[in-house]
C-alpha cells in the first residue's frame, strides 16, 4: 500500500537533506525509503518551475545563436 504524505512533508524532508543530513538516515527515522527522498529532491526544483525558466533560456540561447 502506498502512502501519501503532503507537499509540506516533501519540502521539509527536501529542506533537512539540503542542508547536509543524510537521506538514508532520515529515511531510515522516517520509516520511508531513501529513493522515495531522493525522487522528492530531483522533483522539487520541477515543481517549483525551474524547469521552465532552464528551457526559456535555452530557447533564447538557440534563437540568439540562430540554431
Amino acid at each position: 500500500m502506498s502512502l501519501q504524505y503532503s507537499p509540506q512533508f516533501h519540502e521539509r524532508v527536501v529542506a533537512i537533506v539540503d542542508d547536509g543530513h543524510d537521506a538514508r538516515e532520515l529515511a531510515s527515522g522516517l520509516g520511508i525509503a531513501a529513493a522515495t527522498i531522493y525522487r522528492w529532491r530531483r522533483q522539487a526544483p520541477i515543481d517549483a518551475g525551474v524547469n521552465s525558466v532552464v528551457a526559456s533560456e535555452l530557447a533564447g540561447a538557440k534563437r540568439r545563436s540562430g540554431a
